[in-house]
């Protein structure tokens, strides 16, 4: 007798652990695979975080999980770096100084995670 073929998934994978725990992963909008940030007690618990992944994915809020883990004072390096080319020796300096003196001392070994700007270019308040 044949056997009954299980309905292959929509998106991502889950697989079973030798722990007996599941771990679900998803392919992210860059294609890469990316495991999920925690097992599951059961099959049903990974797809409906597949599920809300996906919708993250698709309305456009999904964070990659590896821009979370740069520093504030790595990105203002990188920052600086990107724009000095137009800035003004006076102001590439002034900026470097204000950087240094107030924004790495109070979060410069804090993580930078993306955000969305769009409430912050309209000025409506979140």
């Amino acid at each position: 007798m044949a056997r009954k073929r299980k309905a292959r998934r929509g998106f991502g994978r889950v697989r079973k652990l030798p722990s007996g725990r599941f771990q679900a992963r998803y392919p992210g909008p860059d294609g890469i695979l990316r495991p999920a940030d925690r097992t599951f007690a059961s099959i049903t618990d990974a797809d409906l975080w597949l599920a809300k992944k996906r919708i993250e994915i698709e309305d456009g809020r999904w964070l990659d999980p590896v821009e979370g883990q740069i520093s504030v004072r790595d990105w203002a390096a990188r920052w600086l770096a990107s724009v000095a080319p137009q800035l003004k020796h006076n102001t590439q300096a002034s900026y470097r100084s204000l950087i240094n003196s107030r924004i790495n001392p109070a979060f410069g070994i804090v993580s930078c995670q993306p955000c969305d700007r769009s409430p912050l270019l309209s000025g409506s308040p979140t």
